[in-house]
């Protein structure tokens, strides 16, 4: 479509392109994702002319997060996402952004805005009467030139920045979604496999559903032909109201920098348990153009301010303050979340934030939080790391990578007038290495400090360099990618291991953690059948790999199992760990919210952590209290910190985390997400400890 819209444009063959022309400069990204673009390519090319043509593919389309990096859009972690920000949004500041999307074959043909409720009440309201506005007239617009099937006010909502980075920049993000054929092939759809929701009936008219398609014949041009109508009049619109649009958004941007709200603003305190994820806090701000500053020197109050009076306060906001989701109702019926009810940054990152009523005198401007360091000094032997910054794993996987001597303190240590608290390490080695490992330490805003001798003491372990195992399915999992993404970037020595790798038990020799990320346990015993995915990419585990498995913990090995792979704990050793009882008769989901943890301090795996946590959730089996060690549990009281679940009750005072011992092996089992979609730097810990091997 993106170049067919190119070609009629500047060649005068679509309607009214003159007029758009002259009152629109128009960027085109024609794939955000190229990757993916070339992987369903090959796949295609490669299978073309077979049932397997149209996939699905045994892989991400991505190398990392799949369909994921559309939910980067407030974190920034994935070089699309920078690239589209930082060289697009953050130089050329859009009026609209059209964000092209597609979607199942059995519904709508095309969804366009109006979106459901509820939106983010910090998108400012002028942008959302446009985005309706906007949505209402490139509806009508299609249904004038006999595109039916046109659905709005239904499917998507518009809560979470996870998914819309403009709507907080004085811009707005429309989104359309077309109906899916089989990739180039056509399909029939018989008026009977229609689908609705509880917003519109596929074969009735409505109000926001004013032509429905009647089934049949659905083609590739026919996705490509909605899409670029859809373009073509949103075009069209913004065209004819070009003033309107570029002064509704100064208005927007000028009236949020005379924001008279509360809170005034919020205060990041210089003293933070971990600096490295205050540090990532801010790299996020500053990365969304919001300005941050150093509170002037004599105040009671030290360390960052972020003014909400300022021209993207809406985004600082909608990051820094719990997330309030209230889930509307549909006559009585409740409507589903589309998407996860929380994106509360400081609880993600573990980072105390405080809001303000008045604004502190303000110093200058700056671009990073900082850490406590010393200078490297020529008689260094040792360099401590704090234990409390997630950063401080990277620096201990790449000194280990050069051969350097790593230990872990396992209490607190008061070592040349410096006290190092329980968890934080002390690298020894050559010269070059530990400079260098201060360097990276520095890049990564971890506190460090050096000695001019290498601590002895029974209360330390060493630190030994174990290559890790993440079990990556031919069922792709977007968890498995996010998982792979974190441990690359800490430095982790990671293999991948699949279902043919498991079953032939040869990986256990040289691995001694394997990581299982989220997946329904019967996906991975299964996987997908032939009929579906050619014989290599076809079967799971089986119970071969589960006996493979059952050998490499009782022999030692330590299996570290992530939100609903949990369940496969029951399945190896014949445990009752998931208590499916409780959730008999009882109304229980939770979409995304974060949860209160009970931490169990000074235990070897949750070094480095604080006494209470942030857990994300996403529907967590509830564990039994009678089954392994509880190393973190859900509170009894106060448990939802942010977001919004059903059927709490069955989590409280349940565990959380579990560990297992096994034979002459571990197994550590997680309710609950600890590295979700790279936002959750607050539980990185909990993860990055199971994953360590020492020797005393």
């Amino acid at each position: 479509m993106a170049p067919d819209l190119a070609y009629k444009l500047v060649s005068g063959r679509l309607p009214f392109a003159g007029t758009i022309l002259d009152s629109v400069l128009i960027l085109l990204v024609p794939v955000h994702n190229p990757d993916g673009l070339a992987l369903v390519h090959e796949w295609f090319t490669r299978h073309r002319n077979t049932r397997f043509e149209a996939g699905p593919l045994p892989w991400l389309y991505n190398k990392y997060t799949g369909h994921d990096n559309n939910r980067d859009w407030f974190t920034f972690t994935q070089v699309e996402t920078r690239l589209t920000v930082e060289k697009i949004y953050n130089v050329w500041h859009p009026q609209v952004v059209l964000d092209m999307h597609q979607m199942g074959r059995y519904g709508a043909r095309l969804f366009v805005p109006p979106y459901v409720d509820p939106v983010d009440s910090n998108v400012a309201p002028t942008l959302v009467a446009e985005m309706n506005d906007l949505g209402t007239f490139v509806q009508a617009w299609l249904t004038a030139n006999g595109f039916a099937g046109v659905v709005s006010s239904a499917l998507f909502d518009a809560f979470t920045p996870a998914r819309a980075y403009p709507n907080y920049h004085g811009a707005i993000r429309f989104l359309t979604e077309v109906a899916s054929c089989r990739l180039t092939r056509a399909v029939d759809i018989p008026p009977g496999k229609l689908r609705g929701t509880v917003d519109f009936n596929p074969v009735r008219r409505s109000a926001n559903f004013p032509l429905p398609w009647p089934g049949g014949r659905w083609t590739f041009k026919d996705v490509v032909s909605y899409h670029e109508a859809a373009a073509h009049a949103l075009l069209l619109h913004v065209a004819r109201n070009r003033s309107t649009w570029v002064k509704n958004s100064v208005s927007v941007l000028a009236e949020q920098c005379r924001w008279k709200g509360w809170p005034a603003g919020f205060l990041i305190p210089r003293e933070q348990h971990d600096p490295s994820a205050a540090e990532d806090l801010v790299r996020v701000l500053r990365t969304g153009q919001v300005d941050v500053y150093t509170v002037k020197s004599g105040s009671e109050q030290g360390g960052l301010f972020v003014p909400l009076a300022q021209p993207y306060g809406a985004f600082a906001k909608t990051l820094l303050e719990v997330s309030h989701y209230v889930p509307p109702r549909v006559g009585k019926q409740e409507r589903t979340p589309y998407d996860v009810t929380t994106h509360c940054l400081p609880l993600l990152f573990g980072v105390r934030v405080e809001p303000l009523s008045q604004v502190p005198p303000l110093w200058e401007q700056v671009d990073h939080f900082g850490a406590r360091h010393e200078s490297f000094r020529r008689d260094t032997r040792a360099l401590w790391l704090d234990g409390r910054a997630n950063g401080a794993y990277a620096v201990v996987n790449f000194a280990l990578g050069k051969g350097a001597l790593v230990q872990r303190l396992l209490k607190e240590n008061r070592f040349e007038e410096e006290v190092w608290p329980a968890g934080s390490f002390v690298v020894s080695g050559d010269p070059l290495t530990l400079s260098n490992a201060a360097r990276l330490a520095d890049s990564l805003r971890v506190p460090w400090g050096v000695s001019s001798s290498v601590p002895e003491s029974a209360e330390q372990l060493r630190v030994k360099l174990a290559p890790v195992g993440l079990y990556r399915s031919w069922t792709a999992s977007m968890d498995e990618g996010w998982t792979r993404w974190i441990l690359e970037k800490y430095r982790f020595h990671v293999a991948t291991l699949r279902n043919e790798d498991l079953r032939s038990g040869v990986w256990a020799d040289s691995v001694r953690v394997l990581v299982i990320p989220s997946m329904p346990v019967g996906r991975i015993l299964t996987g997908r059948d032939t009929t579906s995915v050619p014989a290599d990419y076809a079967g799971g585990l089986g119970v071969k790999g589960l006996e493979t498995l059952r050998r490499f913990v009782r022999s030692g090995g330590t299996l570290v199992l992530l939100g609903q792979s949990v369940a496969l704990a029951d399945s190896i050793f014949g445990l009752k760990l998931v208590d499916g009882r409780t959730r008999k008769g009882r109304k229980y989901r939770i979409p995304g919210a974060l949860l209160s943890g009970r931490v169990r301090t000074g235990d070897l795996a949750t070094l480095g952590m604080p006494g209470e946590a942030a857990l994300m959730c996403t529907t967590p089996p509830v564990l039994n209290p009678q089954v392994g060690e509880a190393l973190v549990i859900f509170r009894s009281d106060s448990l939802l910190l942010s977001g919004w679940g059903r059927g709490l009750d069955v989590l409280r005072g349940r565990p959380a985390l579990v560990r297992l011992r096994v034979g002459q092996g571990t197994v550590f089992a997680f309710a609950f997400r600890p590295q979700f979609r790279a936002w959750t730097r607050g539980t990185y810990k909990l993860l990055f400890n199971t994953l360590l091997q020492y020797t005393e």
